[in-house]
């Protein structure tokens, strides 16, 4: 499957993607622990990039640990999305 094909496909689903993802961490708790971890280590270092973001629940997760973060996703209708729904303050989600 080629990139144009993977972009036009998530941007054909990306709100309902969004629906259905946007509260994925609060059933895994194991997730949670990881990326607090993780948090932990990398806050106050330099900006994180989340490549792939989709709705950027993981990136806005972070972000409220005090991780600075980006949004990187093919997609540029999941990063609309994304912008909508975490990104609100700047331009922190972009599509290539």
């Amino acid at each position: 499957m080629s990139n144009e094909n993977v972009r036009d496909s998530y941007d054909e689903v990306a709100e309902e993607y969004a629906s259905r993802m946007v509260r994925e961490l609060e059933g895994k708790p194991f997730d949670r622990e990881l990326l607090d971890r993780f948090a932990a280590i990398v806050a106050g270092r330099g900006v994180v990039a989340d490549v792939g973001c989709g709705p950027g629940h993981v990136a806005q997760y972070l972000k409220e640990r005090g991780v600075a973060m980006c949004g990187v996703d093919l997609s540029p209708r999941m990063v609309e999305v994304a912008r909508r729904l975490q990104f609100r303050r700047r331009h922190d989600v972009r599509s290539r």
